[in-house]
């Protein structure tokens, strides 16, 4: 719950954020009779004769954001007018309205399924991005530049995810996708953590990769120590890899084929109500 507060550190009237629950138990004590705010601590204090209060204001001490307020404002908004909307509709057009539903959940499910195909250790990395070794060793050089750019605006103090996705797009002169940024990305289902996304950015943002060579260190059948697979070589974890993503592929194209039942459905519904 808001409330304005005076704050001495910035001379004016600020928004204060606290629990509901917690500011309704202060304020219902008949014996407080001072209330005060700590800017040192961002916590509300109120004082009684038997009784003391300290209420924290949970958007300064970053308990919540304001994302997550305006998340939770949008959500009940859409729920309301979905509401509304259901009140004066037909059966036919609840019934599209609840396909529409299982449609957005199953495409939220679909898309929190990471993809990664895995590369033989028998092929030379960056042949993904390119059907020859040489233009993908030439571009990778040539984004050189770029990625010592990324790489120093990765791992320096970031003020805001938005800030930070402006600056690599003046970098790169180009538009980020939705799709290679860091929410969708991390939370695909066995995705990157934000600290493993922000040291591959370049990966994630589709730049190329060097096409490194297999040189006399290339070592398929050697044995790591380390790791849930420490037993097993190059070509074994490959094999497991492989496996992984297609059950994962295989999880995704059904999650497709029941999102493009339900939609012929709408359509077939659509075309005999005209």
């Amino acid at each position: 719950m808001g409330i304005p507060v005076f704050s001495l550190e910035a001379g004016k009237h600020i928004t204060a954020v606290f629990r509901r629950e917690h500011l309704q138990a202060a304020c219902g004590c008949p014996s407080v009779s001072k209330a005060s705010y700590d800017d040192s601590t961002h916590t509300l204090v109120l004082n009684g004769g038997k009784s003391f209060w300290k209420l924290r204001n949970v958007l300064a001490n970053q308990v919540i954001s304001r994302m997550w307020i305006a998340d939770a404002n949008i959500k009940w908004a859409q729920g309301q007018r979905g509401r509304a909307a259901k009140r004066d509709a037909t059966p036919e057009q609840r019934r599209i309205m609840k396909l529409e539903l299982e449609i957005g959940k199953l495409e939220r499910k679909r898309d929190n399924i990471y993809l990664s195909l895995p590369v033989s250790p028998m092929k030379l990395s960056g042949f993904r991005y390119s059907q020859s070794h040489v233009p993908c060793e030439s571009k990778w050089r040539a984004e050189k530049p770029m990625r010592r750019k990324l790489g120093w605006l990765a791992h320096r103090e970031r003020k805001t995810w938005k800030q930070f996705y402006r600056d690599a797009e003046a970098i790169l002169d180009r538009t980020i996708d939705s799709s290679h940024k860091h929410d969708r990305v991390c939370g695909r289902k066995h995705g990157p953590t934000v600290t493993e996304y922000l040291h591959q950015f370049p990966k994630h943002v589709g730049m190329a990769h060097k096409g490194y060579t297999r040189g006399e260190s290339w070592e398929p059948f050697k044995e790591y120590g380390y790791g849930e697979d420490h037993e097993l070589n190059q070509f074994q974890k490959h094999r497991k890899a492989l496996v992984r993503y297609l059950e994962r592929k295989r999880e995704r194209d059904e999650l497709q084929g029941q999102i493009d039942a339900y939609r012929i459905e709408i359509a077939e519904s659509g075309t005999e109500a005209t």
